[in-house]
């Protein structure tokens, strides 16, 4: 049984330098000790965000792909 829930904004700030936030880092930081979840839809979510984001030529290819297979 997981010990908090994560979503998928909480994930992408961890992916995205300039996407900060004290929250994120903060359940990152828990993941040391603590156990997370995430919602069934949590991969889809992920990869609909590095899709839209490759297909704007803001991420590229190999950096999707190494933040996929982690």
């Amino acid at each position: 049984m997981a010990d908090f829930i994560v979503d998928n904004s909480v994930v992408m700030s961890w992916c995205f330098a300039d996407e900060n936030s004290g929250y994120a880092d903060g359940a990152l930081a828990a993941l040391e000790t603590q156990t997370a979840a995430v919602p069934a839809i949590w991969p889809l979510e992920v990869a609909n965000v590095l899709l839209v984001l490759n297909g704007r030529n803001g991420l590229a290819r190999r950096t999707a792909s190494a933040f996929w297979s982690c």
